[in-house]
Protein backbone atom coordinates (compact mmCIF):
# COMPACT_ATOMS: atom_id res chain seq x y z
CA UNK A 1 0.00 0.00 0.00
CA UNK A 2 1.51 3.06 -0.99
CA UNK A 3 0.11 6.23 -0.42
CA UNK A 4 0.85 9.69 -2.21
CA UNK A 5 2.83 10.82 1.01
CA UNK A 6 5.46 12.72 -1.30
CA UNK A 7 2.74 14.99 -2.66
CA UNK A 8 3.77 17.87 0.50
CA UNK A 9 7.63 17.58 -0.85
CA UNK A 10 6.95 19.43 -3.84
CA UNK A 11 7.57 22.73 -3.22
CA UNK A 12 4.66 25.52 -3.85
CA UNK A 13 5.11 27.91 -6.40
CA UNK A 14 4.33 31.61 -6.18
CA UNK A 15 3.84 33.51 -9.50
CA UNK A 16 3.58 37.31 -8.48
CA UNK A 17 2.08 39.98 -10.82
CA UNK A 18 -0.23 43.26 -10.49
CA UNK A 19 -2.71 45.30 -12.60
CA UNK A 20 -2.19 47.66 -14.13
CA UNK A 21 1.17 46.98 -15.06
CA UNK A 22 1.96 50.49 -15.56
CA UNK A 23 1.51 51.89 -11.81
CA UNK A 24 1.09 55.91 -10.86
CA UNK A 25 1.31 57.25 -7.62
CA UNK A 26 -2.02 57.23 -5.79
CA UNK A 27 -3.73 54.77 -8.73
CA UNK A 28 -5.30 51.61 -7.22
CA UNK A 29 -3.41 48.39 -7.68
CA UNK A 30 -4.37 44.85 -7.97
CA UNK A 31 -1.19 42.50 -6.32
CA UNK A 32 -2.07 38.90 -6.94
CA UNK A 33 -0.49 35.46 -6.35
CA UNK A 34 -0.93 32.37 -8.53
CA UNK A 35 0.17 29.25 -5.66
CA UNK A 36 0.31 26.45 -7.14
CA UNK A 37 1.80 23.08 -6.31
CA UNK A 38 2.59 19.92 -7.78
CA UNK A 39 0.56 21.86 -11.24
CA UNK A 40 -2.08 22.55 -8.75
CA UNK A 41 -3.99 25.22 -7.35
CA UNK A 42 -3.49 25.80 -3.85
CA UNK A 43 -6.78 27.12 -2.48
CA UNK A 44 -5.60 26.84 1.42
CA UNK A 45 -2.79 28.89 2.07
CA UNK A 46 -2.06 29.50 5.35
CA UNK A 47 -1.37 33.48 4.75
CA UNK A 48 -0.53 35.65 1.29
CA UNK A 49 1.12 39.26 2.44
CA UNK A 50 2.15 41.37 -0.07
CA UNK A 51 4.54 43.50 1.51
CA UNK A 52 5.99 46.63 -0.99
CA UNK A 53 9.05 48.61 0.47
CA UNK A 54 10.43 51.82 -1.33
CA UNK A 55 14.19 51.21 -2.13
CA UNK A 56 14.93 54.92 -1.79
CA UNK A 57 13.46 54.96 2.21
CA UNK A 58 13.17 51.54 3.18
CA UNK A 59 11.84 52.24 6.44
CA UNK A 60 8.74 53.40 4.23
CA UNK A 61 6.74 49.98 3.74
CA UNK A 62 3.16 49.11 2.87
CA UNK A 63 1.50 45.48 3.71
CA UNK A 64 -1.70 44.41 2.01
CA UNK A 65 -3.37 41.01 2.94
CA UNK A 66 -4.34 38.24 -0.19
CA UNK A 67 -7.33 36.68 -0.37
CA UNK A 68 -8.16 33.91 -2.29
CA UNK A 69 -10.13 34.01 -5.34
CA UNK A 70 -10.39 30.69 -5.89
CA UNK A 71 -8.10 28.33 -8.84
CA UNK A 72 -4.88 29.14 -6.33
CA UNK A 73 -5.31 33.05 -7.18
CA UNK A 74 -5.02 35.60 -4.01
CA UNK A 75 -5.43 39.37 -4.42
CA UNK A 76 -4.92 42.51 -2.64
CA UNK A 77 -5.85 46.06 -3.18
CA UNK A 78 -4.08 48.92 -2.28
CA UNK A 79 -2.30 52.08 -3.45
CA UNK A 80 1.01 53.41 -3.23
CA UNK A 81 0.84 57.54 -2.82
CA UNK A 82 4.87 57.57 -3.57
CA UNK A 83 6.29 57.23 -6.90
CA UNK A 84 9.88 55.61 -7.37
CA UNK A 85 11.27 52.11 -7.29
CA UNK A 86 9.60 49.67 -4.81
CA UNK A 87 10.30 46.09 -4.18
CA UNK A 88 6.66 44.38 -4.20
CA UNK A 89 7.33 40.67 -2.09
CA UNK A 90 4.82 38.06 -1.77
CA UNK A 91 4.80 36.13 1.83
CA UNK A 92 3.04 32.97 1.11
CA UNK A 93 2.60 30.76 4.07
CA UNK A 94 0.89 26.97 2.30
CA UNK A 95 1.23 23.53 3.28
CA UNK A 96 4.23 23.80 6.04
CA UNK A 97 6.22 25.59 3.32
CA UNK A 98 6.98 29.60 2.63
CA UNK A 99 7.53 31.22 -0.65
CA UNK A 100 8.38 34.97 -1.17
CA UNK A 101 9.47 36.07 -4.55
CA UNK A 102 10.17 39.53 -5.50
CA UNK A 103 10.18 42.31 -8.13
CA UNK A 104 10.83 45.40 -9.00
CA UNK A 105 8.32 47.76 -9.47
CA UNK A 106 8.51 51.09 -10.65
CA UNK A 107 5.93 53.79 -9.72
CA UNK A 108 5.44 57.06 -12.00
CA UNK A 109 4.42 60.29 -11.45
Amino acid sequence: MHAESNMSMEPIKVELSWSPLQVAAGQKVVFEALVTQNGQPVDDAKEVLFEIVSNNNTESKLEFTGESSGDGIYKAEGTIDAEGEFTVTSHVTARTQHSMPSKKLVVQP
